[in-house]
Formats: C-alpha cells, sequence, structure tokens
C-alpha cells in the first residue's frame, strides 16, 4: 500500500506536467486509497483485526522484488555495455591502426606523385620546344582549330542561355513551393495555437478536479482519525471500568479472607465472644430462691 500513497503537497508541485492518463491513474489510485482506509476500518471495527492491510503489505512486499529483479537486469545490461565498450575501443584501436597504414600510403604516393610531376615537367620543356619547332608547319591547322572552338564557344553560349531559362523556370517553381509551405507553416501554426489552450483549458479542469478529491481525501482521513479516537477512548474505558471491578472484586476476597482469619485466630486464642465464661454456682442459687 506504500507504493500507493497520494502526497498532497508533492502531487500538487507536479500537476503541470502529468498527462491524462496520468491524472486518470492518479483519480483510481486516490480512490483506492479512500476503499482500502474504509475497508480496513470496518475490519478493525468489528473483529479487531486488519486482513487487507496485511494483504497491501504483501502486494508491496511484491513490488519490491520485481523492483529488485529489474535492477538486477539493469545491472547485467551495463556489465554488457561495458564490455561492449572494451570491444568498440579495440576495434577503434585496429582502426586507428588501419588509418596510420593508409597515412603512410599516401605519403608514399604523394612521394610518386612528385616524382611523376618532375617527369611531367622535363617532357613538358621538351615538348615546348617540339611545339615551337613545329609551329610554322601547323599554322593552318591552327587557324582551322580556332574555327572549331569559335562554334564550340557559340554552343555553349547557346547551352548557357538554355541553362538560365532552367534555372530561371526552378526558382519560380521553389518559389511557389515555398509560398504553398508557408501557407501550410501558418495552418499548422495556428492549429498548434488553438490545440494548446484547449489543452491548458482540461489541464485546468483537471487540477481543479484534484484539488476536490485531495480535499475530500482529507476530510476522510480527519474522519478516520476522530473515529479511530472515540474507539480508543471506549476502549480504555471499558479496561478501566474492568481494572476497577476486578480490584472491588479483589478487595472483596481479602476482607473475607481477613475476616475469616480473624475470627479463627479469635476463636483458636479464646478471645472477644469466644471466651469462656464463669460458672457461678453460690451466687445463682441465691438468686433463684429470691425469684421464688
Amino acid at each position: 500500500m506504500g507504493s500507493r500513497q497520494a502526497y498532497p503537497d508533492q502531487s500538487l508541485s507536479v500537476t503541470a506536467s502529468l498527462t491524462a492518463d496520468n491524472q486518470k491513474k492518479l483519480t483510481g489510485d486516490c480512490q483506492w486509497l479512500l476503499d482500502t482506509l474504509e475497508k480496513i476500518h470496518l475490519e478493525i471495527s468489528d473483529d479487531g483485526k486488519y486482513p487487507t492491510l496485511l494483504e497491501c503489505v504483501k502486494r508491496a512486499n511484491d513490488e519490491k522484488s520485481t523492483i529488485r529483479e529489474v535492477v538486477q537486469k539493469e545491472q547485467d545490461c551495463r556489465f554488457e555495455v561495458k564490455k561492449l565498450q572494451s570491444t568498440l575501443l579495440s576495434i577503434n584501436k585496429q582502426h586507428k591502426e588501419e588509418v596510420e597504414k593508409c597515412q603512410e600510403e599516401i605519403a608514399h604516393r604523394k612521394d610518386l606523385i612528385q616524382e611523376s610531376k618532375a617527369l611531367h615537367a622535363r617532357e613538358l620543356k621538351y615538348v615546348k620546344k617540339s611545339c615551337q619547332l613545329e609551329t610554322a608547319m601547323h599554322m593552318k591547322a591552327a587557324k582551322a582549330e580556332e574555327e572549331r572552338i569559335g562554334t564550340e564557344i557559340e554552343k555553349r553560349h547557346d547551352n548557357t542561355c538554355n541553362e538560365e531559362r532552367v534555372h530561371h523556370d526552378i526558382e519560380k517553381f521553389l518559389k511557389e513551393s515555398t509560398d504553398g509551405l508557408q501557407d501550410k507553416l501558418d495552418y499548422w501554426m495556428n492549429k498548434f495555437e488553438n490545440d494548446s489552450e484547449e489543452k491548458a483549458n482540461e489541464l485546468s479542469e483537471m487540477e481543479e478536479k484534484l484539488a476536490v478529491c485531495l480535499g475530500k481525501t482529507q476530510e476522510q482521513v480527519k474522519k478516520y482519525q476522530e473515529y479511530s479516537k472515540v474507539v480508543e477512548d471506549d476502549r480504555l474505558e471499558k479496561e478501566q471500568k474492568r481494572l476497577t471491578e476486578e480490584r472491588e472484586k479483589l478487595e472483596g476476597l481479602a476482607t473475607v479472607r481477613i475476616q475469616a482469619w480473624w475470627r479463627g485466630t479469635m476463636q483458636r486464642n479464646l478471645l472477644g465472644p469466644f471466651r469462656p465464661k464463669k460458672s457461678k454456682k453460690g451466687g445463682g442459687k441465691k438468686k433463684s430462691k429470691k425469684k421464688r
């Protein structure tokens, strides 16, 4: 039953963060607590026993056992995570070694590229000299190549115009799409604000209901305490009366025993009314004669 207790101060401080399901669960727990307290009160009033309370304690112990099992599973999972972390570290180490090997290979390739560049520079110098010698021979070929390049430039210009037109169309399409998305965004923002306001109102109503429920709970607890106090006072009064009667009974028995002992003592010792009377013969005869 300890796991279902509701504390008013704490519940009021976290009410703002509760969802509808939590509110419903909290209301059910409060009702269950009231029913359980009423049932325990009736059992104590009738039989003086509380099996419902014992059952609740047993249930709480079962829940604690379940929590312990969950904690044990979590520890096992943490151990497994540590094991996986160690495996990941070893994999990272291997990856780092592979990266170092790759860097060494890259450095080696760079050296090869430098050598190739040097070789290419020498070849370029040779080709340049050869070109200078063959310039006269290739003047006509260069003119034809120039014409070909002009034609290619025109084609490139046409391609550039086409690309600009396509770019303009794409920009127009994206602008229209952006406007549509902006309208949708405005719609959803308005919907979000309206829904937020509705949920805030619902939350306020739930807070008021919770406050009323807590007030009723406190009243029931107060009544239970008052009834318990009345029952306890009545029990103490009955116990005091019983002790008084027993004491009076014991005092009466003790008085009778003391009187019996005293009478026995007086009888054995011939005291008081048990003392033997002295016989007076002469005096008795004279008195009898006078009477005659």
